[in-house]
């Protein structure tokens, strides 16, 4: 017995989807599988990260330039976030909040004039 047939002889009909033991699948199986799989490949590549995961990345990258920083804005959905401070220590954070607070008391004078 020939080892090819042999591997013939081992293939299920699910497998190639119609009885024809020649090939595996047919054309029309082949784009299928192919097309099912970019859409689970997509569909999994656009799901939403937590917000956690978001904000370790970002607090690890700007953490790289700078030494404290607060991040407000909002969302693609026009929602605010909640802001994320990042300080490396109590002096930072004390030098981060006078600064926040100097920078609001200056937009309030403009503000008025």
């Amino acid at each position: 017995m020939d080892e090819e047939a042999s591997n013939e002889d081992h293939i299920p009909d699910s497998l190639s989807g119609h009885n024809d033991r020649d090939e595996f699948l047919s054309e029309e199986d082949i784009e299928k599988l192919i097309k099912d799989s970019l859409k689970s490949q997509l569909s999994g590549s656009l799901k939403l990260r937590r917000r956690s995961d978001v904000e370790a990345a970002l607090v690890n990258t700007l953490s790289e330039f700078m030494d404290n920083f607060i991040i407000l804005g909002y969302d693609l959905n026009h929602k605010a976030i909640e802001p994320i401070f990042y300080a490396r220590n109590d002096m930072g954070a004390d030098a981060l909040t006078q600064y926040l607070q100097s920078y609001f008391i200056a937009m309030m004078k403009d503000s008025r004039r």
